[in-house]
């Protein structure tokens, strides 16, 4: 869900002049929660109603636009299940995260659980990688055959988060897509297929002229035009350190030296495995004013400073801590880790999302060696 929450976070287009249709949701609950809250995801996270807990059970009837997206959360306001609302009854099991109504609703509920399962295994193997490798990645003595095997398991999750991906995109019927349009555009931008990408935002599509929809592909072609910020000048933003001291990108960036701008977490797998490339360009071309500035999207502090410590990423690191909700996150529509910019010593971006042989290339190109 956490793209899906940064997703809605985002929309600015409220419900308030769409037909308003009924909705009625009981369901069963974990033994400790006391409240159940109802959430419109598609104005800007609106508490809609809430209803007390009894005996592990829960019942409320509202009324919402048609075909908002409707958050089920508990206690700690967690969204757990969400469906369209189309009027439809809806079974929620606040347990097990699974929820029962409408086909089109049922479809929805098991694409999010699937998602939201191969998100959590992806963030436990990325933290247990990083406890068998080296400050450089390298497997720990004794855990080369754990680091190979954690290394396939990522691989599988990979395919099975593009086969879901994949099934989402072949809804072509409903408004299914719209809620996952940032992840599948951002896919198709990694396989270089603008075909796809086209179908996904055509006017043919039924979630296209969708106030969410279309709020949300008016976005999307804002990050498109952000896509291409190589040539542009860098975009400010402040954020703390480790120690709470505040810093400005400008701090660093265009004042006569290169600057990598790294979007990355310390629970990011695919971030991680990349850290050695990163460490290894910065102590080869440090000495020549060569700067990192990390923008972490870490929500925990210690695992943030852990990582930083445990690897000797011995650069500058700034955090808000608000995982996807932060301002780097904002400011530059940042969808997927790891993501950076290069900017040159006036501020002006002049690549972005160099990773592996790609960014030492490039290095060698401006430095000479």
């Amino acid at each position: 869900m956490k793209y899906l929450l940064l997703t809605m976070a985002m929309l600015a287009t409220a419900f308030s002049s769409q037909a308003q249709v009924k909705y009625s949701v009981a369901g069963i609950c974990p033994d400790d929660a006391a409240t159940v809250y109802v959430y419109d995801l598609s104005d800007h996270f609106q508490l809609l109603d809430s209803v007390a807990v009894s005996n592990g059970r829960f019942a409320l009837y509202g009324q919402a636009a048609a075909n908002a997206l409707i958050g089920l959360g508990v206690d700690d306001g967690n969204t757990v299940s969400i469906f369209f609302n189309d009027g439809q009854p809806v079974q929620a099991d606040l347990i097990t995260g699974i929820l029962r109504s409408s086909e089109v609703n049922n479809r929805l509920n098991d694409y999010d659980r699937r998602l939201d399962s191969i998100s959590g295994v992806q963030d436990a193997l990325g933290e247990e990688l990083l406890q068998l490798t080296d400050n450089d990645g390298n497997p720990l003595d004794g855990c080369e055959q754990q680091v190979v095997d954690l290394m396939k398991r990522m691989q599988a999750q990979g395919l099975d988060e593009m086969a879901t991906y994949a099934a989402i995109i072949g809804e072509k019927d409903n408004l299914i897509p719209v809620v996952y349009l940032d992840e599948l555009v951002n896919l198709c931008n990694a396989m270089g297929n603008e075909e796809i990408k086209a179908q996904l935002l055509s006017p043919e599509r039924p979630y296209y002229n969708y106030p969410m929809g279309r709020e949300t592909i008016e976005r999307i072609m804002l990050d498109e035009k952000l896509q291409h910020l190589v040539g542009q000048r860098f975009i400010d933003l402040e954020e703390p350190d480790m120690d709470g001291r505040m810093h400005r990108l400008s701090d660093y960036c265009g004042r006569g030296n290169y600057v990598l701008v790294d979007f990355w977490a310390s629970w990011c797998g695919p971030c991680m495995a990349e850290m050695p490339n990163v460490k290894a360009n910065y102590e080869k071309y440090h000495a020549k004013g060569f700067q990192i500035v990390g923008l972490s999207f870490d929500q925990k502090a210690e695992a943030w400073k852990k990582a930083v410590r445990d690897k000797g990423l011995y650069w500058i690191h700034l955090s808000d801590l608000q995982g996807w909700q932060s301002e780097a996150a904002e400011v530059y529509n940042i969808n997927s880790i790891p993501s950076s910019l290069l900017i040159d010593p006036e501020g002006t971006v002049i690549a972005r999302d160099l990773r592996g042989s790609k960014l030492g290339d490039k290095l060698k190109e401006i430095y000479g060696f």
